[in-house]
């Protein structure tokens, strides 16, 4: 079993993220920070924003979606009228063998 720093959560060996808030399992130096906090400061389930957060590892850049809708990944094709919400055509999407429809 794995403990959420965040939330105190208990969460099955080898999951990445929290099932109760989200939070990615890695120790970090602001999930150290809450976990040392005091539990009335850390934030419940109920608080954590319902958001998912997307990560590119190369960039860095990060893309923030409401959890719980569909949402397309992949590269924009403005004749196709394709516009996915995680456009990963200026992150080098092409050359990482992204498709236009990709996920």
């Amino acid at each position: 079993m794995i403990t959420c720093l965040v939330c105190g959560a208990h969460n099955l060996a080898n999951t990445l993220f929290c099932e109760e808030c989200g939070h990615h399992l890695a120790s970090s130096p602001e999930s150290e920070k809450l976990a040392a906090a005091p539990p009335a400061d850390r934030p419940s389930a109920q608080q954590a924003p319902a958001t998912l957060h997307v990560m590119v590892r190369d960039s860095g850049a990060t893309f923030r979606l409401p959890w719980g809708q569909d949402a397309l990944i992949g590269r924009r094709d403005p004749q196709a009228s394709l516009l996915p919400a995680i456009d990963l055509t200026d992150q080098g999407g092409l050359e990482g063998g992204v498709s236009r429809s990709h996920a």
